[in-house]
């Protein structure tokens, strides 16, 4: 049987998604290495009056750009192509509003989570988008359920998926995430000079607390936004700080903290301990993981929590909620808390912290073996396995 065409979708450049991005230039490269033609394409920022995406006028322009303009350039690619047998896989369920202008094309799309879906439905108490936001996410619902395969991240995401859609399991196959960048472990001089070689041609901020590599320290990786739980994160820290005289300081990657999170900083005298270094890319995030002692993630909902991944694949042991898909990804490798018991997740990070040398050798194995087990060659089986399906 001769293989069809994969038309990829990826997304809008202006909404700056980076793991995103990653995602469908991994996703094509894997297809093409295992003899799949692949097309990809995406929505152009036609109008270039904002520089942002994300909010006000902006926003609105993005609107234009993805879903008024770019309908026309994917149903005339499609014409182009009439002659070929041609699958369409949309690498981002957000773009799910695609699938009405493809009634005629077989058609797949990855679902990465339903934490919006949730959250325009009511589901978190005191989070909820705006009008425009909801009336986004219905579009994005009713879009999904005419996609002839869904594919789910995660064994959680696929079970949130079907509490919002009627569709059988069949239809959803879990297609675990391989690491979108080839994370490994580093010798802690080899991390440094990395660092210290950024920092001297200003890759790196040279407000980056060099001195936190010279010993022990906490590491956390991931957004502002309210599921990431940063201030559940301080208040774990400061329960920390509070058992172990000589704690280790907290170095956070991600943007700034907010005004909430550094009146707690002060109010509870930890200010000095803590640091944040903005987003840095993989190639930097790699020497930090490396190099810190362990990653706390205490995040309340992830469609599959790339961070715990990474971390390690990169020998650094992790402590994480004790939900799925946290579990599902870090497995019998990682420590569980419950993120809404601060007192305990602190306890558990003060045991890992206190694991000798031999117990920690143990620990990064673990990491590094259950890492591995999240390849590429998994993750495309299945997504292969279901374009074949199509011509059964």
């Amino acid at each position: 049987m001769n293989k069809p065409l994969i038309l990829l979708l990826g997304n809008y450049p202006g909404d700056q998604q980076i793991s995103m991005q990653r995602y469908h230039q991994l996703l094509e490269r894997a297809l093409i290495e295992r003899g799949w033609e692949v097309r990809l394409i995406r929505p152009a920022v036609c109008i270039k009056l904002f520089k942002t995406r994300h909010q006000g006028l902006g926003k609105w322009i993005g609107y234009l750009d993805k879903f008024v303009i770019f309908p026309f350039f994917l149903l005339s690619t499609i014409k182009r192509l009439h002659d070929r047998r041609l699958i369409v896989h949309i690498c981002d369920h957000s773009n799910a509003p695609y699938l009405f202008f493809l009634s005629k094309c077989d058609k797949v799309i990855t679902c990465h989570d339903v934490i919006a879906l949730r959250m325009a439905r009511g589901e978190f108490s005191g989070q909820k988008p705006g009008p425009s936001g909801r009336l986004l996410q219905r579009w994005i619902h009713k879009g999904l359920s005419r996609a002839d395969f869904i594919f789910c991240v995660s064994k959680q995401t696929r079970d949130e998926l079907r509490t919002l859609l009627t569709i059988p399991d069949s239809k959803v196959p879990v297609a675990y995430q391989a690491l979108n960048y080839p994370y490994k472990p580093l010798a802690q001089s080899q991390a440094v000079v990395r660092l210290e070689q950024a920092r001297q041609t200003n890759l790196l901020s040279q407000t980056f607390p060099m001195h936190l590599l010279q010993g022990q320290f906490l590491l956390h990786v991931g957004s502002d936004v309210w599921y990431k739980n940063r201030i559940g994160l301080l208040n774990i820290y400061r329960g920390l700080t509070e058992k172990e005289r000589l704690c280790p300081p907290l170095l956070l990657v991600g943007p700034p903290l907010g005004e909430n999170e550094r009146h707690f900083l002060r109010q509870h005298d930890i200010e000095s301990h803590v640091f944040c270094t903005g987003y840095l890319d993989a190639y930097l995030l790699n020497a930090i993981y490396a190099l810190a002692t362990l990653m706390v993630f205490p995040s309340l909902a992830e469609g599959f929590g790339w961070p715990v991944l990474e971390a390690m694949a990169c020998g650094c042991p992790v402590v994480t909620s004790n939900r799925a898909p946290m579990t599902e990804v870090g497995g019998s490798a990682a420590e569980y808390f419950d993120p809404d018991q601060p007192v305990h997740a602190a306890e558990v990070v003060k045991a890992v912290l206190k694991e000798d040398d031999s117990q920690r050798r143990e620990r990064v194995r673990a990491c590094i073996k259950q890492a591995a087990t999240f390849s590429i060659e998994r993750m495309v089986r299945v997504y292969e396995e279901t374009y074949m399906a199509f011509g059964k």
